[in-house]
């Protein structure tokens, strides 16, 4: 009985140094961050700085991407034009010929 009380404790020290390190406290806002990001912004940050065309719900559009924000992204059409995409409307990205 001894020894199984003493690994217990021994287990439970080590457990609670791992919770409570700066390495997994880092660990868990990188998941966190993860999952709060939009999968479509992967793909459109690959286009940052492109020419696109962008097909949403709205109809199609071309232009340069600028910006991949956490909910939506950024199309320059011209000079001095710029919508705002949310991921959820966008329905295809490719690269302008």
């Amino acid at each position: 009985m001894w020894f199984s009380y003493r690994w217990k404790g021994i287990v439970k020290n080590a457990v609670r140094e791992v919770l409570f390190s700066s390495e997994f406290a880092s660990f868990l806002r990188d998941v966190i961050e993860q999952a709060n990001e939009h999968p479509l912004r992967a793909v459109v940050k690959q286009y940052v700085f492109k020419s696109v065309e962008v097909t949403t719900t709205a109809g199609t559009l071309t232009g340069t991407v600028t910006g991949a924000f956490e909910d939506y992204f950024r199309l320059q059409e011209t000079a001095t034009s710029y919508l705002l995409i949310p991921y959820r409307s966008l329905l295809s990205i490719r690269a302008s010929k």
